[in-house]
């Protein structure tokens, strides 16, 4: 199955759960901020990994994510991906 991030404001937090819980009980391998970010993690580089990682990116597109600079990061940081080489990750 697909490994979607989720990229959503802080307000948009129950729409974001909704959406991941409907996501992976259907099999996907979700990345939620809640779910992925551990204390002591890097906040920076977990995003960047899942973001890295995702086959998509759903966007919970809203007022309060127009004004977020963390989703606007996120979907920049997707937005130059080349859409028929996928990257790598090296092992």
């Amino acid at each position: 199955m697909a490994r979607v991030f989720i990229s959503h404001s802080s307000k948009d937090k129950v729409l974001a759960r909704r959406i991941s819980a409907d996501l992976s009980g259907a099999g996907h391998h979700v990345w939620l901020d809640e779910w992925r970010i551990r204390v002591g993690d890097c906040i920076v580089g977990s995003i960047e990994e899942g973001l890295e990682d995702a086959d998509f990116l759903v966007l919970c597109l809203s007022d309060a994510a127009v004004s977020s600079g963390w989703v606007e990061r996120e979907w920049r940081a997707t937005y130059g991906r080349d859409p028929v080489e996928p990257v790598l990750a090296s092992t």
